[in-house]
């Protein structure tokens, strides 16, 4: 298994996300993960229930790469047969 981030680029010491010298896409890479899956419902509902989510920037980060991606905008709450919104 490859050591490296993104191929053969080294994650870089000072870039930050977390502490953790690189900055990601998606909860775990720049690819979706189950984890990606699970949290995007959580953040609509928190939405829907008017949690603030101000101190939460990296959450709102993730959910926005989630929904630039054709499968999350297809798998939306509101674009279900038997949304009621």
């Amino acid at each position: 298994m490859d050591a490296t981030l993104d191929g053969d680029r080294a994650p870089s010491a000072g870039s930050s996300a977390g502490g953790h010298g690189f900055i990601r896409r998606f909860c775990h890479g720049d690819q979706p993960t189950l984890a990606d899956c699970c949290l995007a419902p959580q953040l609509f509902n928190a939405r829907r229930f008017e949690v603030d989510l101000s101190k939460c920037p990296r959450l709102i980060e993730i959910d926005a790469g989630c929904g630039a991606l054709q499968a999350f905008q297809d798998a939306h709450p509101s674009r279900q047969p038997d949304a009621a919104m």
